[in-house]
């Protein structure tokens, strides 16, 4: 039995997963933030999961998604501001409380990896890569090929959301101007909804109520992020891009109007109209618990390093 742990913001969700790599039973509660909050929480959860009624087996290791900059080989995480982390090596700690291998990486990673696991049984075509579009507090991108994520030198390749597309546009968190997060965010979008005295829940209600200010708020949203799958379509070439994060609520409404912008864009321009993009868009369900259940696969890969007892294999 292995245990996958997606760390959130607000929430940690974790997984039990079977030999055959089936999700058996899941748990989640609120997350601790600080250094110790975060390895408390931790704890709390892979415990209440070692102690499942489902649990059949002795655990065989412990995969760990975690937002910031994520070192493999160590298994440490650095500037995680949401958790309010500078540097955790969170892999060793776990790895020493709980007697097992532990692997961590980047929650998008994660959950790109847990969504291709997900996409793989539940399609019948084969899918070779896959993006995976978080559209979250920020914006960045995950992808795996073959099964195995992608990350590039320094761990950096699927942050999209800071190539700038605007010089005239507002300074982002990273320095830069007009950065396509600065667009495509909840922290964006949540502004505009409070300027406009509704809820980021609501914006859809005022759409269809045909206010223009709503209307223009949705347009803005939608139009950056067919940017973004634009971007990981042409550079990266993936079969699929995957749209997940708390922004993916918006649901099928959101992947219309982004199959819209594209519809326009390859009415005057046939190159883009043969990447046949509609085809190739997916909503995340809640139901792949993509964030722990790829965490948990991360034990699986040869890619991924893990940390026994504090040492390193």
């Amino acid at each position: 039995m292995r245990i996958g742990v997606d760390i959130g913001g607000t929430t940690t969700s974790g997984v039990l997963l079977d030999h055959r790599q089936h999700v058996v039973d899941d748990f989640t509660r609120s997350t601790m933030v600080g250094h110790e909050g975060v390895v408390s929480t931790v704890f709390d959860v892979v415990s209440r999961l070692q102690q499942s009624t489902r649990n059949k087996g002795a655990l065989s290791g412990i995969g760990i998604g975690v937002p910031g900059a994520v070192d493999v080989l160590t298994g440490t995480v650095y500037h995680a501001i949401n958790l309010r982390l500078d540097q955790l090596r969170i892999g060793p700690i776990v790895a020493d409380r709980f007697k097992t291998q532990v692997a961590i990486d980047n929650d998008v990673n994660s959950a790109a990896l847990g969504f291709a696991h997900w996409l793989k049984r539940n399609e019948t075509q084969t899918v070779d890569s896959v993006a995976y579009l978080n559209l979250g507090t920020g914006l960045a991108a995950g992808y795996v090929f073959g099964g195995r994520v992608w990350r590039g030198r320094q761990g950096i390749s699927g942050e999209i959301g800071h190539i700038p597309i605007d010089s005239n546009g507002i300074v982002c968190v990273c320095g830069m101007r007009g950065c396509l997060e600065t667009i495509v965010s909840s922290t964006r979008l949540e502004n505009e909804c409070f300027a406009l005295g509704i809820s980021t829940p609501t914006l859809l209600d005022a759409v269809g109520s045909g206010d223009p200010c709503a209307n223009r708020i949705w347009h803005e949203f939608t139009l950056g992020v067919a940017h973004a799958v634009r971007m990981l379509i042409l550079a990266v070439g993936v079969d699929v891009v995957a749209i997940g994060g708390g922004l993916s609520h918006f649901g099928v409404p959101l992947l219309d109007r982004v199959g819209q912008v594209f519809d326009g864009w390859s009415s005057v321009s046939p190159f883009l109209g043969l990447l046949r993009v509609r085809e190739r868009l997916r909503l995340v369900p809640e139901a792949a618990n993509a964030g722990a259940t790829g965490a948990g696969l991360l034990l699986a890969r040869k890619d991924a390093r893990m940390t026994v007892n504090g040492a390193t294999r």
